[in-house]
């Protein structure tokens, strides 16, 4: 259909600057230190997923990752949107037809 997720192929894809680099120890150390020190992370899932949340509290121990669990509301059961929209969790301007 003529589409490419690269806008400019010309400039974005080249080889050459691809491949496997080897980072150090001290780079990966840097690295570990500076996400440590700068990123926040947090998995949004609905409160009854506890499989989900297994999985995933055991991967991020696997990496090392200090996490919190954000409680996702389930926009299944009736009346979830106005809740959250009177909350101030999703803005009244919100229309889940357009989505």
């Amino acid at each position: 259909l003529g589409w490419s997720p690269l806008q400019a192929a010309g400039i974005c894809d080249w080889n050459e600057l691809g491949g496997t680099k080897h980072w150090t120890e001290n780079d990966q150390a840097n690295a570990r230190r500076w996400f440590d020190e700068n990123v926040a992370v947090y998995v949004v899932s609905l409160p009854s997923s506890s499989k989900r949340r297994e999985e995933s509290s055991r991967r991020l121990a696997q990496l090392n990752i200090s996490f919190a669990f954000s409680d996702g509301i389930d926009m299944r059961l009736g009346g979830a949107l106005d809740a959250a929209k009177a909350e101030g969790l999703i803005p009244w301007s919100f229309d889940m037809n357009k989505a």
